[in-house]
């Protein structure tokens, strides 16, 4: 396509190689006498069951690495990139960024405007706190250049954060850049049988206090031979990982645990993004505090018979596979938490159920950057 495209003959998907190709496009559609609505695609998560849009916008083009500094620890991609072609090009280098998504096709950009985060987060931080800059074509055309390519930022108003988790809706990513990680020389995860479900809530709260180089601490439903399991992934440098093991199998001996499986070749987060992906029934990620995550379960026990569950203990995030969305929501509420739909018919539910701290705000921008309603009708609740 040409820099300059025309309103009339802009296709019904349209991927710029290019931020001037996506800026000069973005403007057309934007001055145009009737406005039309543009969906971004990339690839985040599964959830999107979204109403039918004049153009989509792909980002299929905007692809690879733009520059790498495996010395300053940073790194910029283009936001079509896959996370899995990323990781292997960064391997090479013993590097790698520490997201993981259940989705092969995932993108980069898709996985920062949905914000999806692994149980990873409590060893290296949120996707937000890897972001050091980004590059957005906002609704209007205008291209913003958020942040700065240093590890350590100035003091200010950290404008990339507004983007993660804005699901396209205030404007284009095209390129972010992260902070970049050493390859953990050692990781090895601890799977526990769990016979009920309270056992292992007063198990994963005490192992919790022992975290500091693990990467996965989840109590899993319905994925094993047993009721519940335990999974405790630890990695970094051996010496600190080894430590860190010895004081979790030092706690479950005190427990009176016997029996521990020790697995070197898969970690806690894969086995969630395995999980994820491989659902096919209703899928929801519930949000509350890591201290009611323990109540919250145990009120929702008699609904979750039939359902299997992931339960981040760092987080208080917990993803279900189970229809009971309006049970899952109303306890969740209780305990001023929310859950959203991530993948499934939801045709009987919204997919968000609540509005997250912040909305208002959004929702101002929103309306000042995009004041014709055109970027991602229908994505997010603005």
């Amino acid at each position: 396509e040409p820099k300059s495209v025309k309103a009339q003959s802009i296709p019904v998907m349209f991927a710029p190689s290019s931020v001037e190709e996506a800026e000069n496009s973005i403007l057309s559609w934007a001055t145009e006498s009737t406005p039309r609505s543009l969906r971004i695609k990339g690839g985040g998560t599964k959830s999107s069951m979204l109403p039918p849009t004049d153009v989509t916008l792909s980002t299929q083009n905007l692809r690879g690495i733009k520059s790498l500094a495996v010395e300053d620890l940073y790194m910029t991609v283009n936001a079509g990139t896959k996370l899995s072609e990323l990781q292997q090009e960064l391997k090479n280098q013993n590097m790698w960024i520490p997201i993981i998504s259940p989705w092969v096709e995932s993108t980069i950009g898709g996985i920062v405007a949905t914000n999806f985060n692994a149980p990873l987060r409590s060893r290296y931080g949120a996707i937000r706190d890897l972001i050091l800059a980004m590059t957005v074509v906002l609704p209007d055309g205008r291209v913003i250049r958020a942040g700065k390519a240093v590890v350590k930022n100035v003091a200010g108003y950290d404008l990339p954060k507004l983007f993660v988790g804005s699901y396209g809706t205030l404007g284009l990513i095209t390129d972010v850049t992260f902070k970049l990680f050493p390859l953990p020389r050692k990781r090895s995860t601890f799977l526990i049988p769990i016979n009920d479900l309270k056992s292992g809530l007063l198990l994963g709260n005490k192992l919790l206090q022992m975290c500091i180089v693990a990467s996965s601490l989840i109590l899993c439903k319905g994925l094993f031979s047993s009721p519940y399991a335990i999974i405790y992934t630890a990695e970094g440098l051996p010496e600190d990982v080894q430590a860190e093991l010895n004081q979790v199998m030092s706690i479950l001996k005190s427990e009176g645990i016997k029996e521990i499986n020790q697995l070197d070749v898969v970690s806690g987060n894969e086995i969630w993004a395995d999980w994820i992906n491989k659902s096919s029934d209703m899928t929801l990620r519930m949000g509350i505090a890591p201290k009611d995550l323990a109540k919250t379960l145990i009120n929702l026990e008699p609904k979750l018979i039939d359902s299997s569950f992931i339960a981040d203990f760092p987080s208080g995030i917990v993803y279900l596979q189970s229809d009971k969305v309006s049970e899952i929501r109303k306890s969740a509420q209780e305990n001023s938490g929310y859950a959203i739909i991530l993948k499934g018919n939801n045709s009987k539910h919204d997919v968000w159920g609540y509005k997250p701290e912040g909305f208002d705000l959004m929702k101002n921008i929103k309306s000042k950057w995009d004041t014709r309603g055109l970027f991602n009708f229908g994505a997010f609740i603005v």
